[in-house]
């Protein structure tokens, strides 16, 4: 048994009951029962020895006062490594999903400029934060409105904003990466990768965030395939939809 003491608000979680249709990862809440998501909290009450009382640890129990788990549900959390609530963020499931996109889905290499959408979210923050740890020479990232292009650039360290309620995204991105871009972080689709298309080097990769559609992964797998019949941001955007 564990009390608990900080919880996460998801956006996926948030639009979980209008996108039952489509999102497997995370099931609609159901009327009636108690809300699920995740969680950190403290131990005091164990059977079990790796779960110690007095352990702190993560689970996906969340909005409860109390939670009553397997072991094999709760993952031990060092808060002398990290604050506890960075295990809900950086360390959590946010920032393994920025690790996996720009380490295995679409590899940041020694030089790459990277562009990043969404950047001032959970993801995209720590997203452009590893591509420099990667070896990325220049970080790019997108966000609305001047407050969050400047945390983007005073507190998360990327080497320009584009904000794209200014309009003109693709004349933005294109200043700010003139020579093109080799990595693209895609969370939001529509003009930001209508943008990041027109931009992205011949041998460029992106990783889509978040997107199930299938004709969203025929579209990566063209680009990275280097296919003829997509030869254009439009061409590449009208197979989105067919």
């Amino acid at each position: 048994m564990t009390t608990v003491t900080r919880l996460a608000v998801r956006q996926v979680r948030r639009d979980a009951p209008a996108r039952q249709r489509t999102l497997r990862a995370a099931p609609p809440f159901e009327l009636g029962t108690a809300l699920d998501g995740s969680a950190i909290g403290e131990v005091i009450a164990s059977r079990a020895a790796s779960v110690p009382v007095g352990a702190t640890v993560s689970h996906f129990l969340g909005w409860r006062e109390h939670a009553v788990l397997d072991a094999t549900a709760a993952t031990v959390v060092d808060t002398a490594l990290a604050p506890a609530s960075a295990y809900l963020g950086p360390l959590g499931t946010t920032g393994l999903t920025a690790y996996a996109a720009l380490t295995r889905t679409a590899p940041v290499g020694e030089g790459d400029v990277v562009f990043v959408s969404a950047a001032a979210g959970a993801v995209g923050s720590v997203a452009g934060q590893l591509a420099r740890q990667l070896g990325a020479s220049r970080v790019i990232g997108s966000a609305g409105r001047p407050r969050k292009t400047k945390k983007l650039l005073d507190a998360f360290g990327f080497d320009a904003a584009v904000d794209y309620r200014q309009g003109g995204l693709t004349e933005q991105l294109s200043e700010a990466a003139p020579d093109g871009i080799d990595v693209y972080l895609d969370a939001v689709g529509g003009d930001h990768l209508h943008a990041a298309i027109g931009a992205i080097l011949g041998s460029g990769i992106s990783s889509f965030c978040g997107i199930e559609d299938a004709s969203v992964h025929f579209v990566y797998d063209s680009l990275n395939a280097g296919e003829a019949a997509l030869t254009s941001p439009d061409a590449a955007l009208d197979a989105l939809v067919t």
